[in-house]
């Protein structure tokens, strides 16, 4: 484990480590470390990428800069620090050499997949191995990430919400301000908070588990179904409960980013409508809604018997963000929104195999 984030390998061991509903608890403990506890990269190292990042030395940005990391993932890791004018922020540092590490780790999966394909063509990962080479570039910009925060802020009407004159339909989350970005150096303004699966201190707070599921599932909804721009990387690691009565989601984290079309939106719209009025074999509507629509688009047969797996999937992706926060209810007692989100889910699973099996 000491030597795993050094390569893309965290990437799948993060992704592992949501899975509460598939792997046992044991291993879930284990791989939770890796969102956000892997080992720290060397201070000085940290401070030399500031540097040249942006310009100043620590002593110069900061009048104090906690040399301890908050966090520490893949490809960054996180210091407190306080600037000159007394605000306490976060700087998010990319480890020095990583962008090179990934991209070369890449294309050594790309290899071993085509391979794969090659010898078994029903083992075929290249549109997952295809997304994380699209992807990756982007995230490892940190000047990407902070634009993606910006507009998320904006759209979920955050700005508006913090000068007490939110509209209606704001969402009740919290978003970090940018203060300074460049491709490795993210500064934020800090919010403290909860991690979203540390449960004894979610009790010890008394946070409306309930309330919260509700408030996340809120904001992916608007992101998706209103804004049609939403963070990709959904994992516990990116997430924090503010500590302070009414306990809202801090959101974090958005360098991977997905965009819904207008007309995609619209036509997602008028399912849910009819989705979110339907109770009973919920799974099967959906799936046979999707065989309807995708009868319409002349997609491979291959591509239409995927569907129900997908939308399995789907389901069990859900449900494992209700074990992470220790929500017992079912995917019905988050109301129609998260109804809404588990079919978008199936949705893009098999729409995104259709189009890589069409």
């Amino acid at each position: 484990m000491r030597t795993i984030y050094k390569d893309i390998h965290a990437y799948i061991v993060q992704y592992l480590s949501t899975r509460a509903d598939v792997l046992p608890q044991a291993y879930i403990v284990l791989l939770k470390q890796l969102q956000d506890s892997l080992p720290p990269r060397p201070v000085k190292e940290v401070c030399r990428t500031i540097q040249k990042e942006l310009g100043k030395s620590v002593d110069d940005l900061f009048s104090e800069f906690v040399e301890t990391p908050l966090a520490t993932a893949s490809i960054a890791q996180v210091h407190r620090a306080t600037l000159n004018d007394g605000r306490n922020v976060v700087v998010k540092v990319q480890h020095e050499g990583i962008k090179t590490v990934i991209l070369e780790d890449l294309k050594n999966a790309k290899s071993i997949v085509d391979w794969i394909a090659w010898a078994e063509p029903q083992y075929d990962f290249n549109p997952m191995i295809d997304e994380w080479c699209k992807e990756a570039p982007k995230e490892l910009d940190f000047n990407h990430e902070a634009e993606n925060t910006r507009t998320v802020s904006k759209n979920l009407n955050y700005k508006d919400k913090r000068d007490n004159a939110a509209p209606g339909n704001a969402v009740d989350v919290f978003i970090p301000e940018v203060i300074q970005s460049s491709e490795k150096c993210l500064v934020l303004e800090y919010m403290d908070g909860i991690r979203l699966n540390d449960k004894e201190s979610l009790d010890a707070f008394g946070v409306d588990k309930q309330k919260l599921l509700e408030e996340i599932t809120r904001a992916y909804a608007h992101q998706i179904y209103v804004d049609g721009f939403f963070n990709g990387d959904p994992h516990p690691g990116n997430f924090l409960v503010s500590k302070e009565p009414p306990h809202r989601p801090i959101l974090l984290d958005f360098g991977l980013t997905k965009r819904v079309s207008t007309s995609m939106k619209q036509g997602l719209a008028k399912m849910f409508l009819a989705c979110c009025e339907v109770r009973r074999s919920f799974l099967q509507f959906c799936i046979i809604l999707m065989k309807i629509y995708y009868s319409t688009n002349s997609l491979t047969e291959k591509a239409k018997q995927r569907i129900p797996f997908y939308a399995l999937i789907s389901l069990l992706f859900f449900r494992s963000l209700m074990s992470q926060i220790g929500h017992s209810g079912t995917v019905w007692s988050v109301g129609s929104y998260g109804r809404s989100t588990f079919f978008l889910c199936a949705f893009f699973f098999s729409s995104k195999e259709a189009r890589k099996t069409s």
